[in-house]
């Protein structure tokens, strides 16, 4: 950087502004920036992959249940200077962003829901991150969710539930081949 000799790689954009305004991206290659007069900052083109730690969401019927899931973004190659110049940390406010997201999405459902429509929450999640992160120059690509955890006594009740309708299905299935 001293020397004003800046080398961008094949999956790098470099955002150079001169005397703190924005004057242009610059592709792969080598390139020249005067120094004290002009600041590069390179961004990664790449896609990133985070895995959200686990969480504990509530859903709409008061029931917590811990959560992970893995996110997949990349910054958009003609946009690079968003992600510099809108946001100050694009990464963190990506995963803080699906925090959030999630949350208001869980919040809004039953947890029998939220159980059997896994997809459905993933697309309603990556939808709505989609419409905020593409201010930074930031596209989801896609959200997984790992796994979806109801508390020991939800899980309890869910099995004696599902036993209970095995039982029931026995005894009609029996009775009819007696009647």
């Amino acid at each position: 950087m001293a020397t004003g000799l800046i080398v961008v790689q094949q999956y790098q954009r470099l955002v150079v502004q001169r005397l703190g305004t924005f004057v242009g991206n610059r592709r792969p290659g080598l390139h020249f920036l005067i120094p004290v007069l002009d600041n590069g900052t390179k961004v990664d083109l790449r896609e990133r992959v985070t895995r959200v730690p686990t969480q504990k969401y509530i859903t709409v019927d008061n029931v917590v249940v811990d959560m992970d899931f893995v996110i997949y973004y990349r910054v958009m190659e003609d946009e690079a200077q968003k992600a510099v110049l809108e946001v100050q940390n694009f990464e963190q406010a990506v995963i803080n962003l699906a925090f959030a997201t999630l949350r208001a999405v869980i919040g809004a459902i039953e947890l029998s829901t939220a159980l059997a429509e896994r997809e459905r929450i993933r697309d309603e999640v990556q939808i709505r991150m989609d419409e905020v992160t593409s201010r930074w120059g930031v596209k989801v690509s896609q959200v997984e969710i790992n796994e979806i955890d109801p508390p020991m006594g939800v899980k309890a009740a869910m099995e004696r539930q599902k036993s209970a309708d095995a039982i029931k299905t026995a005894e009609i299935t029996e009775s009819e081949g007696q009647r």
